[in-house]
């Protein structure tokens, strides 16, 4: 159930771009196989994000960048159904580091993340480096796509859970938890069910780790 219900975002490559290993970890370039061309302007997206019922949403990543100081930029645009707004814009050169980019102005609203390099025609660089770039909120938990949250609501498996039936049948029914995991992508609210429906204490106890304080 932990493991499922986190979700890391999925994006979507045009151009060159690829997701590719870096540094232990993965991150996607805009030229993996070399220094960037002239003219560019592509990049990678996600599909739709909710951010409904979130808080202090932000794009988390490693940055790492060489680019021609103030002619060649990567940008972090957000689409918030009606036009893309930039949100982050770098050039120049960085170490890879962390960085984060608030989001928290979309919150409670559907979007899609674009992350894009944009170059001029003259002195090519190695690129952009994002790695391992995921939607989280407040809390520091991943945001799936929106697709993966068609889940059934918590009090939606509290009352099948405690409908009359034979044990067997309550425990199918707790065991509907892992799907909430899968599909939800929250372990807020997988772990608050869990709590609230489990009739075995240790499965309580151990739920009860994971409810935010």
């Amino acid at each position: 159930l932990i493991a499922t219900a986190r979700r890391a975002t999925t994006f979507h490559p045009t151009g060159d771009w690829a997701e590719v290993p870096f540094h232990g970890g993965k991150a996607w370039t805009d030229s993996p196989n070399g220094n960037y061309g002239p003219n560019e302007d592509s990049g990678v997206s996600t599909e739709t994000v909710t951010l409904r019922g979130r808080k202090g949403a932000r794009l988390a990543f490693d940055l790492q960048h060489a680019l021609e100081k103030g002619y060649d930029h990567a940008y972090v645009d957000v689409w918030d159904g009606r036009t893309w707004k930039t949100e982050a814009h770098y050039t120049g050169t960085r170490d890879l580091g962390p960085e984060t980019v608030d989001l928290s102005a979309y919150d409670g609203g559907d979007v899609k993340i674009r992350l894009r390099i944009k170059t001029d025609t003259s002195k090519h660089y190695d690129g952009v480096w994002f790695g391992n770039p995921r939607v989280q909120d407040g809390g520091g938990y991943d945001v799936p796509p929106r697709d993966h949250i068609n889940a059934p609501f918590p009090e939606t498996l509290i009352r099948a859970a405690t409908e009359p039936g034979t044990d067997e049948q309550r425990a199918a029914r707790v065991a509907s938890l892992a799907q909430l995991g899968e599909r939800a992508g929250s372990i807020h609210d997988a772990a608050r069910t869990a709590v609230a429906l489990s009739p075995w204490q240790a499965w309580r106890h151990e739920a009860a780790n994971f409810m935010p304080s």
